[in-house]
């Protein structure tokens, strides 16, 4: 445990060396939060103006001679086709800010100068190929959920499976439609990402684990901290205690700062890992900690 907590810290360390040099790169998450935000907002105004004049309409053709009502597998069909589309919107966002962030990870990982002007730039010019992808992982991921909610506990564990498999074998789909500018087969994307994964699959994605322990290490620290600081204030009391209530804000805020570093430094080290999959030699990682993660095969 102890190893691996190391071997985490070390890619952690590795990332932030990145982030130093190239500190726009954290602000890709707080505008892709942003704009999804945005969206979100967007859609839920348009729905309700949506359902108001939809009210509004059935109010004024209220009559006497009511017309029958639709047919209620239409209505359905229809909700479905609803909730799909604003599945794929949000999707497209979502992997619209992706590509623009690894871009620009991947030209940081070079060397070259990180913009955010340029990733955005280049997620546009990679339009096609990111609405196609987006279209096949909202598929997979509606028709997941659709069987999962309709199965039974047997079926429902399986197709958790399904999806576990799903998103390891498509993990590397966004660095995959990054470094080739020239592919828009959502398929061959998918099978390139799995491709690399196959090709060099170690013991684990160790760093994706890695570091998810390292955040529940300090999410553990976290909460005995915090409450080592109440029992004092509670036990001292008065202006003493209240200067230890004071420091919880700031652990919270600390807190927050290294579990966005930690998200951060995840997404360089996914990048990193397809880079290394693809035979690339990255100088600001360990390739021993790389190797680890990815056991190559001849």
């Amino acid at each position: 445990m102890m190893e691996k907590l190391l071997r985490s810290w070390s890619i952690f360390q590795s990332s932030m060396v990145l982030i130093r040099q190239e500190k726009k790169l954290l602000l890709f998450p707080i505008l892709s939060a942003v704009i999804l935000l945005l969206l979100l907002l967007l859609v839920a105004f348009a729905g309700g103006v949506t359902s108001f004049f939809a009210s509004a309409s059935e109010t004024a053709a209220a009559a006497p001679a009511a017309p029958e009502a639709g047919d209620p597998e239409a209505i359905h069909i229809a909700e479905v086709v609803f909730i799909f589309l604003l599945y794929l919107l949000m999707v497209t966002a979502a992997n619209f800010c992706n590509v623009a962030f690894y871009s620009e990870i991947i030209r940081g990982l070079y060397g070259e100068p990180v913009s955010i002007l340029h990733g955005f730039r280049f997620a546009c010019s990679r339009f096609k190929a990111i609405v196609l992808w987006s279209a096949l992982a909202a598929t997979v991921g509606i028709i997941l959920r659709t069987l999962e909610k309709r199965s039974g506990l047997f079926g429902a564990i399986a197709l958790k499976l399904i999806g576990v498999v799903w998103a390891v074998a498509s993990c590397f789909a966004i660095p995959v439609l990054v470094c080739d500018e020239n592919l828009n087969n959502p398929i061959e994307a998918l099978r390139r990402s799995a491709s690399a994964i196959r090709r060099t699959w170690g013991e684990s994605l160790i760093g994706f684990l890695g570091l998810q322990s390292l955040s529940f290490l300090v999410a553990i620290l976290f909460v005995v901290f915090n409450a080592g600081i109440i029992f004092l204030a509670a036990r001292i009391g008065g202006t003493v205690g209240l200067y230890f209530y004071l420091l919880i804000p700031v652990t919270i805020l600390a807190a927050v700062i290294f579990f966005y570093l930690i998200s951060v430094a995840q997404q360089i080290y996914q990048a990193v890992l397809y880079l290394y999959a693809q035979g690339e030699e990255i100088d600001c990682f360990d390739e021993a900690v790389l190797e680890y993660a990815f056991q190559r095969k001849e």
